[in-house]
Parts: C-alpha cells; structure tokens; sequence
C-alpha cells in the first residue's frame, strides 16, 4: 500500500528512471495523476504537461462509465458496453463529457497544451489502472499525434486492463499489478482524499520545466 500519491509517485519515478528512456515528456491526467506524475518527471528531469479525459456516463446511471472522450477525438467505449446507448442520448453524454473536458483544460492554462510530440517519447501517468477508461482514451489522443512510443506508468494496475493496454502496442508500467482482489485504486493508498485543481497548479509550479 502506498502512503499517498506523493509517495506512489516517488517509487514510480525511480522505476520509470531505470528504462533509461532518451528525451521523454511526462503527460499526467488530472487530477490525482498530477500529483504522480509530478514525481515521476523530477526523476526523469523531464517536461510534465497535462492531458483531460472524461468518463461518459450512463444517461441512466452518470456514475456508471461506458467510455470516455479526449478533447474532440471518438468516444472510447469501455470493453463490452459498445452499443449500450446510442442516437441522442449518446450524443448528449458524450458532449457533456467534451464540455467538462474544455473547462479542466482552461482552468490548467499552459499545462494543457501539448508540445509536438512526433516520435518523440511519451509517458502517460495517472494514480492508478482500474477499468482504463480514461486512460485508454488518453493514449489514442497521444497516438494520433505521433507519440512514440507510447509508455503508460501508474503506481497499481488492475492484471487485465494492463494486459488490454499491452495488446495495443502500449508500453505499461505498474509497480503493483495484483491479478485477484484489485478493488479499487483508492483501496491501494492510505492516503487518496480528493485533488483540488488548486493543488494539482501549485504541483505543476513546483517542477523543474515552466509550461
């Protein structure tokens, strides 16, 4: 178990430092990965930007996820629920999604706005793996801007959603990767209370790279 994600992040960056990757740039998703991926770029002395995906949610069930949306890029369905809404209530979800998407983005500033990144070493954070909703997204949006290669670095994975990121051609590093009993990423941390934009702003002003 991870002390807090200060901590996570510190055992992460100094694994993520023995791959010895040439010029990366740490790409953190807010907000808990912010926190991460602070750590891990201080190890790397690399740049750390950040990138904003959202969960869609269920029209019925919002808290329910069938995928989630990186800027305007096609929403990312999570495994198995391809189809599960569709016509104007997927439109709907999927906007609101965008529209919550935009206003993180402008709320960060700089931060959010990404270098050119063609072949050029990228290393997406966040606090943990569960369903890889976001995550996945996050990666197809970096994809299509020419990162490469593409590494996702989290504290703890959940076995089978590493193992469907891996398949897609994604380099994954998790310091904890538990097969049974994943739960939730909050049950690996004794310490994972919420992050304020606030906090994840004055994180970003602490690193060594000025957007």
């Amino acid at each position: 178990m991870f002390r807090d994600r200060t901590d996570a992040g510190a055992q992460l960056g100094a694994k993520v430092a023995e791959f010895g990757f040439e010029n990366p740039i740490v790409v953190a998703l807010p907000r808990g990965g912010v926190i991460v991926g602070a750590e891990v770029a201080r190890a790397l002395n690399a740049p750390i930007r950040l990138l904003v995906a959202r969960k869609v949610g269920h029209p019925q069930s919002p808290e329910y996820a069938i995928g989630a949306v990186c800027g305007e890029d096609p929403l990312m369905w999570n495994p198995d629920e391809e189809g599960a809404i569709e016509g104007r209530d997927l439109a709907k979800a999927v906007e609101k999604a965008r529209e919550e998407g935009r206003q993180r983005a402008k709320a960060y500033g700089p931060w959010a706005t990404l270098p050119d990144l063609v072949a050029r070493t990228t290393i997406v954070v966040d606090d943990g793996l569960a369903t890889g909703s976001t995550a996945r997204a996050a990666l197809e949006h970096l994809r299509l801007k020419g990162a490469e290669p593409l590494i996702l670095a989290v504290p703890v994975a959940a076995s089978q959603t590493a193992a469907q990121i891996r398949s897609e051609g994604v380099l994954v590093i998790a310091l904890e990767e538990p097969v049974f009993g994943f739960g939730s990423v909050g049950q690996h941390y004794a310490d994972f209370r919420q992050v304020s934009d606030r906090e994840v702003l004055a994180v970003l002003e602490s690193c060594n790279a000025d957007p």
